[in-house]
């Protein structure tokens, strides 16, 4: 089963004592939005989940709309990661 990846992630500023959380499909960095000094995580929920058959229309439809004038694309089947990404980058607001 291939999941979407998601995280909520809490961080504390070293700097400025600010804490705030963020959402993103990795456990990464951020950046404090009151000091902008780079925080890693303190801690995160991992808030991943199973891909949805809509994971997959959806990316269906943007790789068709994508490669409707690629000579051979056309009927490019869909692959489980171009799905996760799609789902990814719909969570992302993309």
């Amino acid at each position: 089963m291939l999941k979407v990846r998601w995280y909520e992630k809490c961080h504390a500023c070293p700097a400025c004592a600010n804490e705030w959380t963020d959402e993103w499909t990795c456990i990464c960095n951020d950046r404090c939005p009151n000091c902008d000094v780079e925080s890693s995580p303190v801690s995160w929920e991992d808030m991943s989940r199973p891909l949805t058959p809509e994971d997959y229309e959806g990316a269906d439809r943007r790789a068709r709309s994508q490669f409707a004038n690629t000579p051979g694309r056309r009927d490019h089947a869909i692959t489980p990661e171009e799905a996760r990404d799609y789902a990814e980058a719909r969570l992302e607001g993309r």
